[in-house]
């Protein structure tokens, strides 16, 4: 006789299963249990009288439905023993039947919301007493509002920040509910993430700022007018976007240079803005006893890591529209002012407008983006990620992002509703204008839907920022359950279809650009520094200390701070490409020619500048590659006085007749 009835009362069944426990074991495997006596030791656990006598009759029914079945099973455990009044919590499961089926749904579908609910579960009250409250959509005020009664009248800043940290972990749960059991649409989900995020910058400025000023003075600007600071978020955030477990990507912006008020400690507006930026950086990142906020990237700022933390407005304006290369471009559609003084973040952006949707691109999107496509599909495949990384993959999250974003700079400059910092949108309006078909559209618009649910179930197991797809039976079936799925086959077919959806949209738009650099020096930059295959390819050329050859390869195209060297200098450094490396492998030392020459090409100082003039001036590239090869005194003479460049291009000098006095 079957010991695993559903029909069964769930007390009635719990004991049978437990009085029999090696049918039970069978029994629960086939139910689908990937660990049977975890789940027996967990309903000894339960055995309680008081535990079993309440549970809700259709505990296991709802048990099965969740889409991990163990996970929920030994969640609701931990939050049995973790809650206050365990008897009159059964109770309200027992009176709440839809309550309960909510509980296992989110038990078995996050284990990063079950962790919230068993650190505080008088917030599953707080989440039930009113259903309306898991479907309501994020509302920045109210959330700014509910923040600010979390804080009260504490005065500590760490007891403030904590507070801060509480509401954003019940604001989160909030959220994760509504996305798991509540059936919301991803793009609200993400919407509320974001709105959530922001409330949080807000708070730790408003936290943060004051303790600045009492302490330096109120910043000012030239006409004593008191200086603004902004946030300004990119990528998901800025186009509110967000993940459970997104690293946010933000920049920093003051209004202009001054200084404080102080008498005593005044300091200039750009020490007393980097100082907040760093308090905000670090309270956002720290891990306290009430967990940590966010990761936050500060990469994309002007220099990226060896650039100024915040700058006027005047010096992004200045960097942008003399240094400013495309990718900064793409990454600027998605800006958003997301925090601080609402009028200087907009200031922000109609100062970049003209930047990132100039009347003539320099170098076609379309090449450039792909270029990076190629360069982030080859570094996943050799981490052997090619098929299983949702997000970079082939057909994935960003080949959706980089055909958006080409065709938004291609179009944005004649049609400002193509400019939205939203994918969603942004699709929407790019079909609107006729840039992508109304085919080309749906098929981009369902596969980012499609992919950004996923990622959400992927990030919200184990708040970790995870982007590589579960394999394995188990894996698959939890993943296809929560995805809304019957049959992991089913899930899987859908996945399949949406990516080839997406490469043929892709193909279409970037139909121009050629298949691939091969063998060229412009595919050996983008590889990491000693990698295989750039050594094999650069021994096969005919270089002795290939590690050294790539090594100077990656500093002529990049600089000495790895990838900091702007666009234009590497397209450069690639159109040279080739005429170097044929000069080079036909003479008497590669190694030392291209050593020297690298070593001429730093001292000089304008990479960009040099590789044009050796590319158009063969007289000049001959004369100067002979030298790199055949003598270290005048390459050493040159390195100490690199304007001798400037003087050696001139054609009175290239081409003097040696017999003239």
């Amino acid at each position: 006789m079957p010991l695993f009835d559903l029909n069964l009362p769930a007390p009635v069944l719990a004991r049978r299963l437990l009085e029999a426990p090696e049918q039970a074991r069978t029994e629960l495997a086939q139910a689908g249990f990937s660990d049977p006596d975890r789940a027996l030791r967990n309903l000894e656990d339960l055995a309680d009288p008081r535990a079993f006598g309440q549970l809700p009759g259709p505990f296991f029914s709802d048990l099965m439905d969740a889409p991990d079945p163990d996970m929920a099973l030994n969640n609701f455990d931990r939050l049995v023993n973790a809650v206050f009044g365990r008897s009159a919590f059964l109770r309200q499961l027992e009176s709440r039947p839809e309550m309960s089926h909510l509980l296992l749904n989110v038990l078995g579908g996050s284990q990063f919301m079950a962790d919230i609910l068993v650190r505080d579960p008088e917030s599953l009250y707080w989440l039930t007493e009113n259903h309306a409250r898991i479907q309501k959509p994020g509302d920045r005020a109210e959330l700014s509002a509910a923040f600010d009664a979390a804080i009260g009248a504490l005065k500590d800043r760490a007891h403030k920040l904590n507070a801060v940290r509480r509401a954003a972990r019940r604001e989160l749960l909030r959220i994760g509910v509504g996305d798991l059991a509540g059936g919301r649409p991803i793009q609200y989900v993400a919407a509320d993430l974001s709105i959530l995020a922001d409330v949080c910058l807000q708070k730790m400025i408003d936290i943060l700022m004051p303790e600045l000023e009492a302490r330096y003075g109120v910043p000012r600007q030239a006409d004593g007018e008191r200086a603004a600071f902004a946030v300004i978020g990119l990528g998901k955030l800025g186009g509110m976007e967000l993940n459970f477990s997104s690293d946010i990507d933000l920049m920093f912006a003051y209004s202009e240079d001054g200084k404080t008020d102080a008498d005593g400690q005044s300091v200039s507006n750009q020490e007393f803005f980097t100082r907040l930026s760093e308090h905000i950086v670090k309270t956002a990142t720290e891990t306290t006893a009430e967990g940590f906020l966010y990761r936050i990237d500060m990469r994309l700022r002007p220099d990226g890591a060896a650039g100024a933390l915040t700058m006027p407005l005047s010096g992004y304006e200045g960097y942008y529209m003399r240094r400013g290369e495309l990718w900064e471009r793409q990454m600027l559609i998605k800006a958003r002012p997301c925090a601080g003084s609402a009028e200087l973040g907009n200031r922000f952006l109609q100062m970049i407008q003209p930047f990132v949707y100039p009347r003539h691109f320099e170098a076609s999107p379309t090449v450039e983006i792909h270029r990076i496509k190629q360069r982030i599909e080859a570094q996943i495949g050799r981490k052997g990620q090619g098929d299983t990384h949702l997000k970079l993959r082939s057909g994935g999250i960003r080949d959706i992002e980089f055909t958006v974003q080409c065709l938004q700079l291609l179009v944005g400059r004649i049609h400002q509703s193509a400019r939205s910092d939203n994918t969603l949108e942004a699709i929407r309006q790019l079909r609107r204008v006729a840039a992508l078909s109304p085919e080309e559209a749906d098929a981009l618009r369902e596969a980012y839907v499609f992919f950004r649910r996923l990622e959400h179930r992927m990030q919200m197991m184990h708040n970790r920022s995870d982007y590589i797809l579960p394999d394995g039976d188990h894996a698959l079936r939890v993943m296809a359950r929560t995805m809304g799925y019957d049959t992991a086959e089913a899930y899987r077919k859908d996945l399949q279809q949406h990516l080839m959806g997406v490469q043929t949209v892709y193909a279409n738009v970037f139909a121009e650009i050629p298949e691939s650099e091969g063998r060229s020096i412009g595919a050996l930059v983008e590889m990491p520094s000693s990698d295989p295959e750039a050594l094999r390819l650069l021994s096969e050329i005919g270089f002795a200390r290939p590690e050294e050859a790539h090594r100077n390869l990656i500093y002529m195209a990049f600089g000495h701070v790895p990838r900091i060297k702007g666009t234009q200098s590497r397209k450069s450094f690639t159109e040279l490409a080739p005429a170097l490396m044929h000069t080079l492998q036909n003479s008497a030392d590669p190694d030392q020619g291209l050593g020297n020459l690298e070593r001429l090409v730093s001292a000089y100082g304008a990479g960009d500048m040099l590789f044009r003039m050796l590319t158009t001036n063969r007289g000049f590239r001959d004369l100067l590659l002979s030298l790199c090869v055949g003598s270290q005194y005048l390459v050493q003479v040159i390195v100490r006085n690199p304007g001798l460049l400037d003087w050696l291009i001139r054609p009175e000098v290239l081409h003097q007749n040696p017999g003239a006095e």
